[in-house]
């Protein structure tokens, strides 16, 4: 494997304080290193086939820390799990759809987050986040209550990135279990895309 590879830190997602490392965006990371990374995802098979709309990699030294896919889901139907599809059926019966899959590999600072979304051409259309959550405990989730008063309705699970839960805002939701790990479907429009990032550039400001 070249050194476009994944850090081992693969679930250190949820601590509120962020890493800060010298980052950059990418576009592209040779094939190998991009299937590897993947292998943590259960929603695709065959991710060589993908068909991306869009791409941005945020790298350090090489390593990929955080990257956002948007996918041509109408093109990849046949590579989606069963289940997701149901789920994205239940949201909605459009196919011409853009498929965003996420993945935090280590704590970053918002900021590089808020260029990675930047980076992307965010059009007109309908976009579904596939959003990785967690149960939290009673104590946790009553924190959270406290830290996200306008979402305390929205948070029976809490979003492994954290700043996914300001998709509540704008979006219709879809829960559901895959592989033993909580899910959520987020379907957003991209003008509501847009202000979603207006809202993480402001968590930016205040930081």
């Amino acid at each position: 494997m070249s050194s476009y590879s994944s850090s081992d830190n693969s679930e250190e997602y949820i601590s509120s304080e962020s890493e800060t490392f010298e980052c950059s965006l990418i576009s592209e990371i040779p094939m190998d290193d991009f299937c590897f990374l993947l292998t943590r995802c259960k929603f695709f098979s065959d991710p060589d086939k993908l068909v991306f709309v869009d791409k941005v990699f945020v790298v350090s030294n090489d390593i990929v820390l955080y990257y956002i896919l948007f996918l041509d889901y109408n093109k990849i139907i046949s590579l989606v799990d069963k289940k997701v599809k149901k789920h994205i059926n239940a949201l909605t019966n459009k196919k011409d759809i853009i498929l965003v899959y996420i993945d935090k590999l280590c704590n970053i600072n918002i900021q590089e987050i808020v260029k990675a979304y930047k980076h992307l051409n965010i059009t007109d259309t309908t976009y579904i986040v596939i959003s990785k959550c967690y149960n939290p405990a009673h104590e946790e989730k009553e924190e959270f209550k406290e830290l996200f008063p306008d979402y305390k309705e929205s948070l029976e699970v809490i979003p492994v990135r954290i700043e996914e839960i300001f998709l509540s805002e704008f979006s219709k939701k879809k829960n559901f279990t895959l592989g033993g790990f909580p899910f959520q479907l987020c379907l957003i429009e991209g003008k509501d895309m847009k202000k979603y990032i207006e809202i993480l550039e402001k968590e930016v400001e205040q930081k």
